[in-house]
């Protein structure tokens, strides 16, 4: 029997193409909430995250690709979410400081969330939310593998490693 294009044997998916239909979704829908937003308001939204997250990756990523699309996402990284307001001006970069000094949870995100409807729809609303827990859930990977990482050369440290960040280390490292 089929299931999406994956063999299912003995009724559970093949893991391989489980994780290979997995991968194809997330890439679908990376490219249509990137698609929904203009390239300097998805930039400044990913780098107002990174002003409050400090992920090195993400600094460098979204540094150059905020760069490509006529930001100066250095400047925003250091000056917050008021220089990417500067840059950008959108009730979308109120929203995402909100999310990101909140995790995503609170009430200055949902009152934020609503200014950000009422200007831009619920839409596009969704694809500022949807960028910002990706970014979220980046960071806190990136910033787990490096904790990790670090911790492996000065072996006196590991015992500051919980259980789970070894786990997210072991599993998203190659």
């Amino acid at each position: 029997p089929h299931l999406d294009g994956v063999v299912v044997r003995g009724g559970e998916e093949d893991a391989e193409r489980r994780d290979d239909r997995d991968r194809v979704h997330v890439a679908l829908v990376a490219a249509e909430l990137l698609r929904a937003l203009e390239p300097r308001l998805n930039e400044a939204i990913m780098n107002t995250m990174n002003s409050v997250n400090t992920c090195p990756y993400c600094t460098g990523l979204h540094g150059e690709l905020g760069r490509m699309a006529g930001i100066n996402s250095y400047a925003i990284v250091e000056g917050g979410a008021g220089e990417a307001a500067k840059q950008v001006s959108s009730p979308a970069i109120a929203y995402t400081k909100a999310f990101a000094e909140g995790c995503g949870r609170g009430p200055a995100v949902e009152s934020t969330r609503a200014a950000c409807v009422a200007a831009m729809g619920e839409g596009k609303t969704k694809s500022v939310e949807a960028c910002c827990w990706y970014l979220q859930w980046g960071k806190t990977t990136g910033n787990t593998v490096n904790k990790v990482r670090n911790a492996l050369f000065k072996p006196w440290t590991l015992y500051k490693v919980s259980l789970g960040e070894l786990a997210t280390f072991v599993y998203y490292t190659p």
